[in-house]
């Protein structure tokens, strides 16, 4: 066959080359010189030097590509020809790894109706006589690897690949949805291969007896599969198949039974063969299974790689078929090959039956891909050791089975007929998708590398990195403690604490009612306003609170909770530390407990601070006492000053000397002009009212909040030195190190369990590293598979 010149889409027939589909420019071939820019093992060898331990600095998509599409040139299919059992084996090595879901393989999937003769089919091309009851391939499907091979032995593994884990709840057919298209059924991250049995006579009864039971391990997902296995397991030596069927936990199964056929006589082929679609359940109850089964087959249908084999038998019309409304649906009839089945049961006798049929040939009742139908005849309930020779003397017997209108069609009868015709096309399918399929490997291969080096390996020094990350996170803390930036912290936080407690001062009431005469006895003054001029608290001259001698002023004590530097700076900064030096290990067990511990240490060193702080305020509000006498007599000054000239604006506009609507302004809450202004406005009426009868009164006020002030930055001078010299000083002499190393394990007598037990992981952190390697390792092993697909090619001078 002539070499087609790229760009150009060769023109074909079923049975001949399939052209590459529409994204590539033209066929593609395999390459005989370096399939990969390196080699499967030497990437092996390089992403597993880097995964562990250097992060990555390349996106995804600069993955070193083995080669593009344009590294492929069309070979004469005469030479692929003389490979395809390669191409279908690589092909189905990789299916069965389970990574379809990191590109799109080709597949080869029978599907079609109860009853179609699908299981008739699927034994004519193993060149197997599986049985054809209904209780084999009803409730799940099933992958049947064929392979030919040197040794005379015949072999069939039979393995159950899990795709879902089961989560068992009530159902009805309304929760069958898109969405959830199989209730019960969650899909795996990793398609999980579980080896069942090998069979190495081609029994009938024996195969077919190990399907049953596979099948029986599949719907029973919470089991160990092994106790079903016939003639080993427990329950398969001790209940019948009947028994079996009636008491599986699941009535369907989206996971798949595999089967890998080895022998001389077998075919080089892979497909996957679903259970048959039907419109109504053998009981109500499973009236759910209708929609379950169908979604199955839309699955498959829907895949972009696969080559559908549709099942047709001729004793129905093609319009009765719910199958080939699924195909419709999903707009896959150009990927359908059409099968006839059951040609032996038409009444050619009636001339619209040929009629009918003969348009279905000639694609006029629906159209599949260009070859159009293939026929085929197998009676299900004959064992047939050679249907090649039945099938042609059915087909060329002439008038008596076979009309003779049907003769032009004779190149497309027969199982032999599709079965070569299929292996072309799943072996041209394969090479055409090759380029794509190594270019998202190589890819993922690159996403996983850089994943594995945010989830490192367990060191091989566990102690040392251990006790160096506590080591340089406890010298962390130190340095953080002493920083300049955490002092001028807490020194905004000593400021902002002080101004706080300024405020909290005791207020005087400043107005009061006119020409009241003196009282004989000393008056008192209740302390509840404030200095900010807002002087509508009453009119009446307030009822005494405390004497103007004897003891401290009775207030109300100060009760919430306070708020200390270790909450407010050294937590936040003891945290930040923790995180910098343990980063590293955050999925690890040492980074939870150190944090949770730290929680803890942080929270009893705050409790045990304010602890000692509640007794600094208790002392300062037992009695007032005081040595400062010049700090005492400093602050009663500024006080009585204020006070003073806050009394005099209200006599004076009270007196009406000032404009009633005029407020009185401390001197912070005004500018330099305006105090020039109001202490001018003071000095002019002031010597036209008598003495304040209250005077005393303010004199007695101003002490008060002449003590408070200077208890207050005593207060606060005590608070700020005993945080520093209790709490900070514990950090600095080790009290965090002491106790996380203590409750760590780590002192007196550490062993090397309590380390490996510090460095232990998150499940999820460590399921997710291996579930990343499993997937690593099989992308490894594919393109191990391509690589030596691609080099056995060498030898047939297929050129790059």
């Amino acid at each position: 066959m002539p070499i087609q010149k790229r760009g150009t889409a060769p023109r074909h027939r079923l049975g001949s080359e399939s052209p590459c589909p529409s994204n590539h420019s033209g066929t593609v071939a395999l390459s005989s010189r370096s399939p990969l820019s390196e080699s499967p093992t030497n990437i092996h060898k390089k992403l597993n030097s880097d995964s562990d331990d250097k992060p990555s600095t390349r996106s995804p998509s600069h993955t070193t590509e083995a080669s593009g599409p344009g590294n492929f040139e069309p070979p004469p299919f005469t030479d692929i020809g003389k490979k395809l059992k390669e191409c279908n084996d690589t092909l189905a090595d990789i299916q069965s790894l389970g990574i379809s879901h990191v590109a799109v393989l080709p597949e080869l999937v029978l599907v079609g109706d109860q009853s179609s003769g699908k299981s008739s089919l699927m034994s004519a091309l193993a060149r197997l006589n599986l049985p054809t009851s209904s209780g084999i391939c009803t409730r799940c499907p099933f992958h049947i690897r064929m392979s030919s091979s040197k040794d005379p032995h015949f072999s069939c593994t039979i393995s159950l690949q899990v795709e879902y884990d089961y989560v068992p709840h009530a159902i009805k057919q309304s929760n069958v949805t898109k969405r959830n298209p199989f209730p019960t059924w969650k899909p795996k991250h990793l398609t999980e291969t579980i080896f069942f049995k090998t069979i190495y006579e081609k029994d009938l009864n024996g195969i077919g007896e190990v399907l049953r039971w596979a099948q029986i391990a599949i719907l029973n997902p919470s089991q160990n599969p092994e106790q079903y296995v016939p003639g080993e397991g427990a329950f398969a030596k001790e209940n019948t198949l009947e028994i079996a069927k009636r008491s599986t936990e699941a009535r369907f199964s989206p996971n798949v039974v595999s089967l890998e056929i080895r022998g001389l006589e077998s075919p080089d082929l892979s497909m996957y063969d679903l259970p048959g679609v039907f419109s109504v359940s053998e009981v109500k109850d499973d009236d759910y299974l209708v929609d379950v089964v169908e979604n199955l087959t839309r699955k498959y249908v829907g895949r972009e790689g696969a080559i559908i084999m549709l099942a047709l038998p001729m004793d129905h019309d093609l319009e009765n078929s719910r199958t080939l409304k699924v195909i419709r649906e999903l707009n896959a009839e150009s990927r359908t090959i059409g099968v006839l089945t059951k040609a032996d049961r038409p009444n050619f006798k009636i001339s619209d039956t040929i009629t009918y049929w003969l348009a279905v040939l000639d694609e006029k009742k629906q159209k599949v891909k260009k070859d159009g139908f293939y026929i085929t005849s197998l009676p299900p309930e004959k064992a047939l050791d050679n249907p090649s020779t039945w099938e042609a003397s059915f087909f060329d017997a002439g008038a008596k089975n076979w009309p003779s209108h049907f003769s032009r069609f004779l190149h497309r009868c027969g199982v032999d007929q599709l079965r070569d015709h299929i292996t072309k096309e799943l072996g041209n399918a394969f090479t055409c998708s090759l380029p794509n399929v190594k270019r998202k490997f190589s890819s993922r291969l690159e996403e996983i590398r850089c994943h594995l080096n945010e989830l490192p390996d367990l060191p091989s020094n566990v102690e040392h990195e251990v006790r160096m990350s506590l080591k340089d996170f406890y010298a962390s803390v130190k340095r953080a403690i002493d920083h300049q930036d955490f002092e001028e912290g807490c020194k905004k936080l000593t400021e902002a604490f002080y101004a706080l407690l300024a405020t909290m001062k005791p207020r005087c009431i400043m107005e009061t009612e006119m020409a009241k005469p003196r009282p004989q006895r000393l008056e008192e003054i209740v302390i509840v306003s404030d200095d900010s001029g807002n002087e509508d608290i009453g009119s009446k001259r307030p009822v005494s609170k405390f004497p103007v001698t004897g003891s401290t002023p009775k207030r109300p004590r100060y009760s919430e909770p306070l708020t200390t530097p270790i909450k407010a700076e050294g937590s936040s900064v003891v945290t930040k530390a923790l995180e910098s030096s343990l980063r590293k290990f955050s999925n690890r067990h040492i980074y939870e407990e150190s944090s949770e511990l730290l929680r803890v240490f942080l929270k009893d060193q705050g409790a045990r601070q304010r602890e000692r702080l509640a007794e600094l305020y208790k002392n300062e509000t037992y009695k007032a006492i005081t040595i400062n006498e010049v700090g005492l007599n400093y602050f009663k000054a500024q006080e009585k000053k204020l006070l003073e000239h806050h009394r005099l604006f209200i006599r004076l506009r009270t007196a009406g000397f000032i404009d009633s609507d005029l407020q009185y302004k401390r001197d912070e809450e005004m500018s330099l002009e305006e105090k020039q202004e109001q202490s001018k406005l003071l000095d002019k009426y002031k010597g036209q009212l008598p003495e304040d009868e209250f005077k005393r009164e303010i004199d007695v006020a101003a002490t008060v909040r002449g003590y408070y002030l200077i208890a207050a930055t005593r207060f606060v001078d005590g608070v700020s030195m005993d945080v520093n010299s209790w709490l900070f000083r514990s950090f600095r002499d080790g009290a965090l190190d002491d106790y996380l190393d203590e409750k760590l394990g780590l002192f007196p007598y550490p062993t090397s369990d309590t380390y490996k037990a510090l460095m232990s992981e998150n499940p999820k952190t460590e399921q997710k590293r291996e579930q990343l390697r499993k997937e690593r390792d099989k992308l490894w092993a594919a393109m191990q598979k391509i690589s030596e697909l691609e080099n056995s090619f060498t030898d047939y001078g297929i050129h790059q």
